[in-house]
């Protein structure tokens, strides 16, 4: 499924690369990501695991918008 997320916190281009690795460690699939957005690819069962990670990081993440 496709999933559109909302990001806050992220100020450089650092923020964006600790973001993207927890998505291509989970098996997620970027299809974008800026300091405020991001667009991927990734099964169901594992959104949460996703957003808990990167709240762990000290990000805001929020469903945006998921099309199956």
């Amino acid at each position: 499924m496709i999933i559109r997320l909302s990001l806050r916190g992220l100020k450089c281009k650092a923020c964006i690369s600790a973001v993207k690795s927890v998505f291509e460690e989970n098996g997620a699939v970027v299809r974008g990501i800026s300091l405020k957005e991001a667009e991927i690819e990734l099964s169901e069962d594992k959104i949460e695991k996703i957003i808990q990670e990167i709240k762990e990081l000290g990000y805001g993440v929020e469903i945006v918008e998921v099309q199956r």
